[in-house]
């Protein structure tokens, strides 16, 4: 079989969470829900609340710094950055070129795929049609 991809490894990973953390006990007294019923059907345990005063590049600037610290690499040899969220900070202009300017990693290409679920899945298949060695930061 033919080798599709060549020359691409992820080097370094960056996560992270906001600390605000809802329990499904917590919703229990906010909806009418009950906890075992959202982990029973949605396997969710808990969920984290950004504050109000962050946005979805706040979120993904925290988890790129980490990726790029992880990588041992500095902003400017990012060369393409990818947002895939289904809650961009605004239409324009992109999540990933805020994410971008806050990283200051001006040598990257930078946009946004619109994306819930499968984000992940859509952002390796954008990739694979972009194919070159390059290094990537995926948010």
């Amino acid at each position: 079989m033919k080798q599709l991809v060549r020359n691409v490894h992820i080097i370094g990973t960056g996560s992270y969470t906001p600390e605000t953390v809802y329990t499904n006990e917590y919703l229990e007294t906010i909806v009418p829900t009950s906890a075992k019923w959202i982990e029973e059907n949605l396997g969710i345990k808990e969920r984290r609340i950004a504050l109000p005063n962050q946005t979805t590049s706040d979120l993904a600037v925290e988890a790129g710094k980490k990726a790029i610290e992880n990588a041992g690499l500095k902003p400017d040899d990012i060369e393409l950055i990818i947002v895939a969220t289904a809650t961009p900070d605004r239409l324009a202009p992109s999540t990933a070129a805020i994410v971008q300017d806050k990283l200051k990693a001006y040598n990257s290409v930078a946009f946004d795929l619109a994306a819930v679920v499968q984000d992940f899945f859509l952002v390796y298949l954008q990739l694979l049609n972009l194919l070159q060695p390059v290094f990537i930061i995926m948010l």
